[in-house]
């Protein structure tokens, strides 16, 4: 605390006081707001320095840091398709996330299952029939889905990391991308339990165009642009240059067509393995037709 204060000692002479010391009240308080400083700073430093591995639970935590709005909006991109713009990837690649992904496949691992197991029961429903519930549809449909979000996406990133894309995706990102994609499923299983097969068939083209749309617009600009950054001798020809930029865009026309293909067995699967086939009963009279058959020829 600084002040001027003038005062005479009676020796004719004046003294200056510039400053007064600090009462103990005072001396706390810094003391309070240095160790704060001090705490804080090296707070930061740990923080900073702290790196987790991938076998460490902390390191996946940044991958679920995701607020509502942003994962309302990956889904809506995810099922309304912009062309012109890679707006899906736009907003991914600021802050990839594993949240939205994971309860996208689970929702989807038990709409699936469930839905088979709904549409079996109305096919059978009145029937001489006892009907069980089938848990393989659980592990089978978790299977399917797991296996395709995971196993397609890492192989997709090896090729584009063994080509050296320009435009270089992150595992993350694939992972992210796949996992949204599959959205359109979720309403889309719920809807095939209306068991009209003219309805389906609708249902399952519309979302495998919904789907292969995002998964067309997110990485065809990507592939395209696979060029492998090859250096192409100066005076190569034009027939050269053409047969060059030809094998590179059949590569990647290649590569874009196994993904939507891959995309359309899946769709086209869920809606026949889950919820379009013939009932138990129906298997019991084509086999006692054929048994009937069978012994009229033998006896005659």
């Amino acid at each position: 605390m600084n002040n001027i204060h003038l005062s005479n000692d009676g020796s004719g002479q004046t003294h200056m006081f510039t400053s007064f010391p600090e009462s103990h009240q005072d001396e706390l308080v810094h003391e309070n707001l240095d160790s704060e400083q001090g705490t804080s700073f090296l707070e930061d430093n740990t923080l900073s320095s702290k790196a987790y591995s991938v076998w460490q639970i902390e390191y996946y935590q940044k991958y679920f840091n995701i607020n509502t709005s942003d994962f309302a909006s990956r889904v809506i991109g995810s099922m309304v398709p912009t062309f012109g713009q890679n707006s899906l990837l736009n907003k991914i690649r600021a802050n990839p996330d594993l949240y939205g992904p994971f309860w996208i496949t689970t929702t989807l691992i038990c709409t699936i299952a469930i839905g088979g197991n709904i549409v079996s029961f109305i096919q059978n429903f009145g029937k001489d029939y006892t009907w069980q519930t089938d848990f393989h549809k659980v592990t089978s449909s978790a299977f399917t889905i797991v296996s395709y979000s995971i196993i397609i996406p890492a192989i997709l990133y090896v090729i584009m990391r063994s080509r050296q894309a320009r435009t270089e995706m992150e595992f993350v990102e694939i992972l992210c991308i796949y996992g949204y994609s599959l959205t359109v499923y979720v309403p889309v299983s719920i809807l095939w339990l209306i068991n009209i097969s003219l309805m389906q068939w609708i249902l399952v083209i519309m979302a495998i165009i919904l789907s292969g749309s995002v998964l067309f617009i997110t990485f065809w600009p990507a592939i395209s642009q696979d060029q492998s950054r090859n250096v192409i001798p100066f005076k190569s020809s034009i027939v050269q240059l053409f047969k060059f930029y030809f094998e590179v865009f059949k590569i990647a026309l290649g590569l874009m067509s196994a993904i939507l293909i891959l995309n359309a067995l899946l769709g086209i699967g869920f809606m026949l393995f889950f919820f379009h086939y013939p009932s138990p009963g129906n298997k019991i009279t084509v086999a006692t037709t054929l048994s009937s058959v069978i012994t009229n020829n033998t006896k005659a």
